[in-house]
């Protein structure tokens, strides 16, 4: 197996299904360090801008843990597999 991404938060190593790029910083995160700025449920699917790792969260932003269920643009979905 090729491991292809590295966290650069923690340094996990993790394939195409545990992790994406953040929105912000453009940068590989595994899927513990990713979040959801501003996301409401009654809003479907979220946005790929709305998947942001932890780092670059706002503290005035409300934040929420990166479910896999979430990924609705498809380039998300066909990069981490769904």
């Amino acid at each position: 197996m090729i491991i292809a991404w590295s966290c650069h938060i923690c340094a996990q190593e993790f394939d195409k299904y545990d992790g994406g790029l953040c929105a912000r910083c453009k940068k590989a995160t595994c899927l513990v360090h990713l979040s959801l700025i501003e996301y409401e449920p009654v809003q479907g699917p979220a946005r790929s801008e709305q998947i942001t790792c932890t780092n670059c969260v706002m503290p005035t932003e409300k934040a929420s843990p990166l479910k896999k269920r979430f990924f609705a643009d498809s380039g998300w979905a066909r990069r981490l597999g769904f």
